[in-house]
């Protein structure tokens, strides 16, 4: 008989129990990555999705396009080109890029759609997208409704 108590397999019987551990801590390890990620990946829509909040709130008080805030001025509109609005809403400033379309949704036979862009679209990443009412309203008293879509995305 053996006079201690370290088992006939020795080594063989630590090594399966050495193993569980190391596959356990990795386990753990991954589980502990992907929690992070997934963390992360929700600050940043957070992140944008504010972002876009305080877009569309600049873009409807903006004094080139409106004449109160909600309320486009029909002449402003007509006159705004795609480089001028731009040259005010720089994606270089913003940190995204951008596109806003304002649709027509009256019935009158004069047709106030616009859509203005920062650049392309992104080919990967997430794009944020959020629609609002407004109205524009021109000097003889015709007021049309219109929805405004913006979509913003990060720049790459």
């Amino acid at each position: 008989m053996r006079g201690d108590e370290r088992g006939i397999a020795g080594f063989f019987v630590d090594g399966p129990v050495l193993l569980i551990i190391i596959i356990a801590l990795s386990i753990f390890s991954a589980s502990v990555y992907h929690s992070y990620q997934v963390y992360e990946e929700g600050r940043r829509t957070d992140e944008m999705e504010d972002r876009l909040e305080d877009f569309i709130h600049s873009v409807r008080s903006c004094d080139c396009l409106t004449d109160s805030p909600g309320v486009i001025s029909g002449e402003k509109l007509s006159s705004l080109n795609n480089t001028r609005f731009t040259n005010i809403f720089r994606p270089t400033d913003l940190g995204f890029h951008y596109n806003i379309t304002i649709d027509d949704r009256s019935g009158y036979p004069t047709d106030c759609s616009e859509w203005y862009s920062s650049g392309r679209r992104s080919t990967s990443g997430d794009i944020f997208v959020k629609r609002t009412a407004m109205v524009v309203r021109f000097k003889g008293g015709e007021s049309h409704l219109v929805s405004v879509t913006v979509s913003i995305w990060e720049m790459s």
